[in-house]
């Protein structure tokens, strides 16, 4: 059962968190199964196609699967939020979906594309290499849709920024306890710095914390019910 509440945001929706295993996995399972994930994924410093041809099938691997996790990221996050109403939950909704996209798109230029050329170099004669370590360098630095400082980088960030920034004030807003809200923050703080590890386990480990306190530690203040997402009687 959902019921409407005034908050200084705006009326808001309280309802419990999903009871059912699919919901949990999802909000929960999700961040747990990325970062385990990118432990496993290579380190990338300078001299691209030097080091990713020992690894370049573990590199490719590693970003295929990463991107569909990164969608269900986003969705835990959208769900979060689910149903709740006001502006911080209809900004974390806009930004998780954002978010969604646009580092999809990032993983498949930076990620996939550069391990299909790893590969392809690895299979080919040394003095044809060249010019396939030239192509994932240029991917790697491309402006626009690089891996590194590029803008699609940087507003996939700034998306990852802002939704889970907005969760947090939204489930606070909705009682969700201190603890829960400070572990979601820090997620939104963490993840922009990168998702190789440490920095990704950090990340999304205080992520899926901060959601199973919400879902299974102290009641929020005030008896309300906990905010939920998504399981709510429509």
């Amino acid at each position: 059962m959902s019921r409407s509440l005034q908050s200084d945001d705006g009326p808001r929706s309280e309802t419990r968190w999903p009871r059912n295993a699919l919901g949990r996995t999802l909000l929960i399972g999700t961040p747990l199964a990325l970062a385990t994930l990118e432990l496993f994924h290579p380190l990338y410093r300078s001299d691209a196609l030097r080091q990713l041809l020992p690894v370049a099938d573990r590199w490719l691997l590693v970003h295929v699967l990463q991107a569909p996790l990164i969608a269900l990221l986003a969705l835990a996050v959208y769900r979060s939020v689910d149903d709740l109403a006001g502006r911080a939950a209809r900004i974390a909704r806009i930004g998780a979906l954002a978010f969604g996209l646009l580092y999809v798109a990032h993983d498949s230029v930076a990620g996939i594309a550069t391990g299909v050329l790893a590969r392809e170099a690895a299979s080919r004669p040394l003095e044809q290499r060249a010019a396939v370590a030239s192509a994932i360098d240029r991917l790697f630095s491309d402006p626009l849709v690089g891996g590194g400082a590029s803008v699609l980088t940087l507003a996939a960030s700034a998306a990852w920024l802002t939704a889970v920034l907005a969760a947090a004030v939204a489930l606070r807003g909705a009682g969700a306890h201190r603890v829960a809200v400070v572990l979601v923050g820090l997620s939104a703080l963490l993840f922009p710095l990168g998702h190789t590890p440490p920095n990704a386990q950090l990340a999304l480990g205080c992520l899926a914390a901060g959601f199973a306190v919400h879902a299974f530690g102290p009641a929020p203040r005030g008896g309300a019910p906990r905010p939920h997402p998504g399981d709510a009687d429509r």
